[in-house]
Parts: structure tokens; C-alpha cells; sequence
């Protein structure tokens, strides 16, 4: 499913390579990187972005993310 407003509240938190979760969205210069998978590399965290990119981070590292919360009041598919 593709979050949207409608399915999703999107807020700012704050993260680092052990909170980041797959579908963060986090700005490099200005530029938004969608987190595919966060794999541990000896002491440091490699992020893979969908892009292909792939950034080390270690784990103290602290970066601001976007992140999409699913909303309690999914619409439902049932007839009424």
C-alpha cells in the first residue's frame, strides 16, 4: 500500500541507523531518500535507499525523518 494522507499521518521525528525503519524519508542537501533496508556493518549501519544510493552511519548519528503512521480509522472495504 502507498501511504497517503488519507491512510497515513506523516510526521518529523527524529532517528538514528537503529531506529531508522524501511519507508523513512530523510533530506541529503535537500534531496529526499526513501530508506529501503538498514543492514549492520561491523559497528556502523549501511542504509540503502530506493534510489540505490547507500550511506554508513554510525549508530550515535541523530538525522531528522519524515515518517508515515498508519491511522486508526483505516477506511474499510466492507459493504455497509
Amino acid at each position: 500500500m502507498i501511504a497517503n494522507a488519507a491512510t497515513h499521518t506523516f510526521t518529523s521525528i527524529k532517528v538514528t541507523s537503529d531506529t531508522m525503519e524501511p519507508g523513512d524519508v530523510i533530506a541529503i542537501g535537500n534531496v529526499p531518500f526513501r530508506v529501503l533496508d538498514v543492514t549492520e556493518v561491523g559497528r556502523m549501519k549501511a542504509v540503502r535507499f530506493q534510489s540505490g544510493e547507500l550511506i554508513y552511519l554510525h549508530p550515535a548519528t541523530e538525522v531528522s525523518a519524515v515518517r508515515a503512521i498508519p491511522t486508526q480509522n483505516e477506511p474499510s472495504n466492507h459493504p455497509h
